[in-house]
C-alpha cells in the first residue's frame, strides 16, 4: 500500500555555502552547500483517490487514511508543509533531509512502521554544461526521527553524484520531487511444525479424497473436510470424535465461525497456511479465539495469530477487534502482552471508541471492564 505525496513535483532551489561550526552534521571542511524546498502537503482528497473507493480498501488502508485525515487536521492550512534540505558535501557527496511535523506525527501514528521513498532530480545549470542532471534515490528506507528538530532522517545516507557536476551559489537550480509512503508490515514469518505432512493433506484437501466429516459455519455452509486430520491438530475435537457426541455420530458439527473463518481455518489444519489472515485483523482474532484451549485446542495456530497481532501495527486493526482482544486479554490467563497491545491500539483509535459497536457491548455486559478501560487510557 503506497500514497505519493508527492510525483515529480516541480521545484526551484538556489544553494547557500554554510559554516559546518553552526551546523549539526558528522562531516567537516569549508565547501558544505545547502539548499531547502517547501512543500505543500496535498489536500486529503488527492491522497484519497489514490486507495480508490471506500468499498475497496482494507481495514490497513482506512486506518492509513485516518491517519493522514488526523496528521492533517492537527497541522492545519498552511502548517502542513514539507522542508526537503539538499545538502552537498566536497561537490561530490550529497545528503536529503525531510523536516516538517506532518511526516513526525504520522511516524508517532503509525507506530514506526511507514517506510518512505524519495527521488529527486535535479537539473544542470548554466555553468558545467557537460554535466548531466544529478538523481538522488532512496529507496524503501525505514523512517527514523530526529525529535527535537522533526527532522527525517534517510538513514544517514549520502549519495554521491555519477557526474563532476559542481552546485554554484549563484545559480538557480530546477528540479524535480517524488516522495511516497508505505505502511510496511511488521510480520515476521511464523514457522509451523505440522504433526503430519502438509503436502499430503493438502492433496487430500484438494482432491476431496475420502470425506467423512462436515464442519458448518456459522451462515450455514458446510465444509467437508476429515477426522484424521481435524483430530490431529484439535484435542477436543480428537475427544468428541472418540465420544458418544451427537455432532460425532452425525458426521457434522456447527460451527460459530464465519464462513472465511472456517475455511481458513482448514486453510492451516490441511496446509499449514497463515496467508489468509495477514489481511484482516478481524480474521486473525477469530482464529486466535477459535483456536484456544476452551474452544477447539489448536496451539499452534492460537501461537500464531497471537504473534500477528501482537506485531502488527495499529493502523492494521479495527476498532471493534482491539475492543475484543482487551476483552479476551482480560478473561484469559497469561495474556499481559496481548492486553497491553490492545491498549495501545485503542490509544490512536479513540475518535473511533464513541459509537464502536462493541464498546457498547462492553458498556452493558461489562461496566466494571469499561471504567478500567477508560482508566488505562488516561494512563497511557
Amino acid at each position: 500500500m503506497k500514497v505519493y505525496l508527492f510525483q515529480n513535483k516541480e521545484f526551484q532551489l538556489k544553494f547557500e555555502k554554510l559554516n559546518p561550526n553552526n551546523e549539526k552534521n558528522d562531516y567537516s571542511g569549508n565547501n558544505i552547500k545547502k539548499g531547502t524546498v517547501e512543500l505543500q502537503i496535498p489536500p486529503l482528497s488527492e491522497l484519497t483517490k489514490q486507495l480508490g473507493a471506500s468499498f475497496d480498501k482494507s481495514e490497513a488502508e482506512n486506518g492509513f487514511l485516518k491517519l493522514f485525515t488526523k496528521a492533517l487536521e492537527e497541522e492545519g492550512g498552511q502548517k502542513n508543509v514539507l522542508k526537503a534540505s539538499i545538502t552537498t558535501i566536497f561537490d561530490d557527496a550529497v545528503e536529503v533531509q525531510l523536516e516538517g511535523t506532518f511526516l513526525h506525527f504520522l511516524f508517532n501514528l503509525s507506530e514506526e512502521s511507514l517506510r518512505i521513498d524519495v527521488r529527486v532530480e535535479i537539473e544542470n545549470g548554466k555553468i558545467d554544461e557537460d554535466a548531466e542532471r544529478v538523481t538522488l534515490n532512496y529507496p524503501d528506507i525505514p523512517m527514523s526521527f530526529d525529535n527535537q528538530s522533526n527532522i527525517v532522517l534517510l538513514g544517514k545516507l549520502r549519495q554521491k553524484s555519477q557526474s563532476k557536476h559542481k552546485f554554484h551559489e549563484e545559480i538557480s537550480y530546477q528540479g524535480r520531487i517524488s516522495i511516497s509512503l508505505q505502511l510496511q508490515s511488521d510480520v515476521a514469518p511464523v514457522e509451523i511444525k505440522v504433526i503430519s505432512s502438509a503436502t499430503t493433506k493438502k492433496m487430500f484437501h484438494t482432491e476431496a479424497v475420502e470425506y467423512d466429516f462436515e464442519l458448518i459455519s456459522e451462515n450455514g455452509k458446510a465444509f467437508p473436510c476429515h477426522r484424521r486430520f481435524l483430530a490431529g491438530n484439535s484435542s477436543v475435537l480428537a475427544r468428541m470424535f472418540q465420544s458418544d457426541w451427537k455432532d460425532s455420530k452425525e458426521k457434522a458439527c456447527n460451527t460459530n465461525l464465519t464462513e472465511k473463518g472456517l475455511k481458513a481455518l482448514l486453510k492451516f489444519i490441511y496446509e499449514a497456511n497463515i496467508d489468509g489472515p495477514l489481511g484482516s485483523s478481524r480474521l486473525t482474532f477469530e482464529l486466535m479465539e477459535t483456536a484456544h484451549h476452551s474452544q477447539y485446542d489448536i496451539p499452534l495456530l492460537e501461537k500464531a495469530m497471537k504473534k500477528l497481532l501482537l506485531k502488527q501495527s495499529s493502523l492494521w486493526y479495527a476498532i471493534d477487534v482491539a475492543l475484543r482482544l482487551y476483552r479476551f486479554s482480560i478473561k484469559v490467563d497469561g495474556c499481559g502482552d496481548l492486553k497491553w497491545k490492545a491498549l495501545k491500539v485503542i490509544n490512536t483509535k479513540l475518535d473511533d471508541l464513541i459509537g464502536a459497536r462493541e464498546f457498547e457491548n462492553l458498556l452493558n455486559e461489562d461496566r466494571v471492564a469499561a471504567v478500567e478501560l477508560m482508566a488505562y487510557l488516561k494512563c497511557i
